[in-house]
């Protein structure tokens, strides 16, 4: 069945955001000092930490080609490249796709979607836009059956250096998330952190998988790379693609 697809973006970002928040808040240090099962290795697959669940997917892993990817070129069969204007970034998101929001304005939502995401959210108007100051780019399926429901990028301005996986662990845990585990990827960046977990089915919603890498840009801002799809199988193709096709621009 379709939906309207803002519902599930808006809070999902508000997940993604406050899962942000709990890292800060738990205090950090550098990513090389953290997670000890994390790979080593860029180029080989990813090993969950001992939070994992033993019958999880294969979390993503991504190759060294990401700096070679730029919006001349052709975009990767289903995908289109979008960019991220605060963090001067591109990067390819699946080609059926509706951007929400872009350098944190809330593009494509009516003032009547907005109030129904605030008071949804038990906020005021003003109150839901502040939250989105340091979202760069949201976009969403228009089928929330899709695969791939949610892609985003978001600045973490509260953290001054990559989170240990511990922390990411702790924090999707916090955040309700389930089966929690830990890795470590190359990017654009250098080496990211990340972590993956699900969200359990509730009733009649069905349940989703969240995934997201933190990375530090040039100028020393730490943002995050966040995915919720259908589930890992969707999550373990898709993330390598997005994070292969990151490219700055200019």
């Amino acid at each position: 069945m379709r939906r309207h697809a803002p519902t599930i973006p808006a809070r999902t970002i508000g997940l993604a955001l406050s899962l942000t928040v709990v890292v800060a808040l738990s205090g950090c240090s550098t990513a090389t000092t953290g997670d000890s099962s994390a790979s080593s290795s860029a180029n080989s697959a990813v090993t969950p930490s001992a939070a994992a669940s033993s019958e999880s997917a294969s979390l993503p892993t991504a190759s060294t080609s990401s700096s070679a990817v730029g919006t001349e070129e052709a975009a990767p069969a289903g995908y289109r490249y979008v960019e991220a204007p605060m963090l001067g970034l591109t990067l390819a998101i699946p080609e059926d796709m509706s951007i929400l929001a872009s350098g944190s304005a809330l593009t494509t939502m009516t003032d009547e979607e907005l109030q129904s995401e605030a008071e949804a959210e038990g906020k005021t108007l003003e109150e839901f836009h502040q939250r989105w100051d340091n979202v760069d780019l949201v976009a969403y399926a228009d089928d929330v059956s899709d695969g791939v429901i949610s892609v985003e990028l978001t600045l973490a301005p509260k953290l001054t250096e990559l989170p240990v996986g511990d922390t990411l662990v702790t924090a999707a845990t916090k955040s309700g998330l389930e089966d929690a585990s830990t890795f470590e990827i190359d990017t654009l960046f250098g080496t990211g952190v990340g972590y993956q977990a699900t969200n359990p089915a509730d009733g009649d919603a069905a349940a989703w998988v969240m995934s997201g890498v933190y990375m530090q840009h040039t100028d020393g801002t730490i943002f995050s790379l966040t995915l919720y799809t259908s589930d890992e199988n969707a999550m373990a193709e898709t993330m390598p693609v997005v994070l292969d096709s990151m490219a700055t621009v200019g």
